[in-house]
C-alpha cells in the first residue's frame, strides 16, 4: 500500500482485493479491508465515496476512509478467541480452552471506549467463546481517540495472552514495551500469584 502522502485525494473506481496476497497482518483484518473494497467497487458514486440510497456513505470523507484503511493494515490479531480446535490449539502452557480471554478482551474494549461489544459462545464448531468489537470511525477527533484507544487495548491483549501462554515473540515484545505479564497461570487451577 502506498504512503498516506502518495495517495490520491479522491478515487474515481475501486477494485477489491482478490486472491491470496494478505495486505494486513492477518486474514480477519484483510477480510474486513476487502468488505469495504467491495462496497466502493459496487457504489452508486465511489468519488463521493457514497454507497446507496444517494447519501450513504462509508466513510466521512476521504481522509476518513485511508484512516479505515491505515487502521486496518496497522491492526494485529486479537486476543477475542478461543476456540481449541483452530484458533488457540495447542498452546505452549495448555491454556486452549481458558474463556478468560475474550471477556477480558470485552472488558478492555469497554474501557478503552468502544461502541459495541458481543460475545458470544460457540458449541456447535467444539467449545468456542469469541468477543466482537464495533468502533465508529466517522473522522471526529473523539472518535479518532476512542478507536486508537479500543485498537491498542484490542491487540494488546492478543499480545499479552500468547506472552503468558509461553510463545517467545510475545514475551520479547512485552518486554521491549514494558509490558507487565501475568505469569501466574498453571494447567492445575491457581487464584493467583502467593504474593
Amino acid at each position: 500500500m502506498a504512503a498516506s502522502t502518495d495517495r490520491p485525494q479522491i478515487l474515481y473506481s475501486v477494485r477489491a482485493q482478490r486472491g491470496p496476497v494478505l495486505r494486513c497482518k492477518g486474514w480477519k483484518q484483510e477480510t474486513i479491508l476487502r468488505l469495504l473494497e467491495n462496497t466502493m467497487e459496487n457504489a452508486e458514486h465511489p468519488e463521493r465515496l457514497i454507497i446507496y440510497g444517494g447519501i450513504g456513505k462509508c466513510a466521512r470523507n476521504w481522509e476518513s476512509y485511508w484512516a479505515l484503511v491505515d487502521a486496518l493494515q496497522g491492526l494485529e490479531n486479537s486476543g477475542s478467541i478461543i476456540n481449541p480446535t483452530f484458533e488457540s490449539e495447542n498452546m505452549p502452557d495448555g491454556s486452549d480452552v481458558i474463556a478468560d480471554w475474550p471477556y477480558l478482551n470485552g472488558l478492555l474494549n469497554a474501557s478503552a471506549m468502544c461502541d459495541l461489544i458481543a460475545i458470544q459462545a460457540n458449541y456447535a464448531m467444539g467449545e468456542s467463546v469469541q468477543t466482537g468489537v464495533t468502533m465508529i470511525a466517522d473522522g471526529t477527533p473523539e472518535a479518532a481517540f476512542r478507536l486508537q484507544a479500543c485498537l491498542t487495548t484490542d491487540s494488546g491483549i492478543d499480545v499479552v495472552r500468547h506472552a503468558q501462554a509461553g510463545y517467545a515473540k510475545a514475551r520479547q515484545v512485552c518486554e521491549k514495551h514494558a509490558v507487565k505479564v501475568p505469569l501466574w497461570w498453571t494447567p492445575t487451577a491457581t487464584f493467583g500469584p502467593d504474593d
